[in-house]
């Protein structure tokens, strides 16, 4: 049911090394910034494919090479490596710079907590009502986030990811309540008091929200790093839908979690493209 690829993360000390020990045969490096970006600085050797023209020239990039794509932090190169990889185009290896070109460069990036996903070993039942945790903590990440939203990423934008979170949420009550034995369904609660119930600390990390918060806080002024955040998590929870989906035990299960993961993969191309939209507005500003 799962045959997409998978994408690796490498980083800026890795790719010097893959670069040094692999012929330019090999592997294509592709910058997905705006060609303002690339033109200030780049990876030497670097191709030039900004992410909103991606999909239309998919084509051009070499299906028989290893495919590097990297972009200024991180957000839209994940975004780029998605599309990619769910294109079915390519048979060797698809890879993200971590950190970006900031990291290749040297420059320190804000300290934010790690993240992980949670463990997948559980029954379905199990994975749903986590799954409802980790939307409810998106939700609760992104409402917060509007209290003091970023420099050039809009409050409407937030509202509707945030909305979306929600909406992602009553998709997982139905398809729980589904695959509850019917004395389960009898003493379920509605979706309303079930998500104000939770308490939302799981998130696509499986830690905590609050470190994330903490720094979200302490960085409201870099655009650029919480839209990066942004992506992260819903690449995270398109990740964990898609493996759930591949673990279905029914055609039913596979098609909500199939949905799921297509609604979270259009928020990731979403929040990519509200960042690529920012940085075009800097780079024509400069």
């Amino acid at each position: 049911m799962n045959d997409e690829q998978d994408i690796q993360t490498l980083s800026a000390q890795k790719l010097r090394e893959f670069i040094n020990t692999h012929s330019e045969s090999e592997y294509d490096l592709i910058d997905v910034r705006q060609p303002s970006e690339y033109e200030v600085s780049h990876i030497p050797g670097a191709k030039l494919l900004p992410l909103k023209e991606f999909v239309e020239h998919l084509g051009d990039i070499h299906p028989d090479r290893e495919n590097i794509f990297y972009c200024s932090v991180g957000g839209r190169s994940m975004a780029a490596a998605v599309m990619a990889a769910e294109s079915g185009a390519f048979r060797k290896g698809i890879y993200t710079l971590d950190g970006g070109i900031a990291a290749w460069n040297g420059k320190s990036l804000p300290d934010r907590p790690p993240m992980r996903l949670f463990e997948s070993s559980r029954t379905l039942r199990e994975a749903l009502l986590t799954a409802l945790e980790l939307e409810k903590g998106s939700w609760l990440f992104y409402t917060e986030l509007l209290k003091a939203p970023p420099k050039r990423f809009s409050c409407s934008s937030i509202q509707e990811l945030a909305d979306i979170k929600k909406s992602n949420a009553r998709i997982l009550h139905d398809t729980l309540k589904a695959v509850s034995s019917e004395e389960e369904t009898e003493h379920m609660a509605s979706f309303e008091k079930l998500f104000e119930s939770l308490g939302g600390n799981i998130m696509a990390s499986g830690d905590d929200p609050t470190p994330l918060l903490v720094w979200a806080k302490a960085n409201y002024e870099d655009c650029e790093q919480l839209i990066n955040l942004a992506v992260e998590l819903e690449y995270r929870a398109y990740d964990l839908y898609r493996n759930m989906a591949f673990d279905a035990k029914n055609a039913e299960e596979e098609q909500a979690f199939l949905e799921l993961s297509k609604r979270e993969k259009q928020l990731l191309m979403r929040i990519a493209g509200e960042m690529d939209k920012a940085m075009a507005e800097i780079g024509r500003a400069a």
